[in-house]
């Protein structure tokens, strides 16, 4: 990868870094992640609560553990991405610092 490219990816991927960073401390994110972390909580309630009587009822629950994973992600994304991000931001200035190294030499 040339360095024009890795310049430009370590660009992009701190762009979008800083981005999630403000997400998270958005007032709006906030407001957002109590729904979500409220809506966890019901359907993991109705998940623990509800007796199975029957196949349906079972595939009700299966489908409710799906949406429960689901929230999850969404509620665990930014902070998530922000943590890969930092990561790949790291490996772009090594990489870009050994090129330079190896130019200089």
């Amino acid at each position: 990868m040339s360095e024009e490219n890795k310049e430009e990816l370590l660009s992009s991927a701190l762009e979008l870094k800083r981005a999630y960073e403000e997400l998270q401390v958005f007032p709006a994110w906030a407001t957002i992640k109590a729904q979500l972390e409220k809506q966890v909580r019901a359907r993991t309630d109705r998940i623990m609560l509800t007796p199975l009587t029957n196949l349906d009822a079972a595939m009700e629950q299966e489908y409710a553990k799906g949406e429960v994973a689901g929230i999850r992600l969404v509620l665990c994304l930014p902070e998530q991405t922000v943590e890969d991000l930092g990561f790949e931001i790291q490996q772009l200035i090594n990489q870009m610092k050994e090129a330079e190294n190896g130019r200089g030499d």
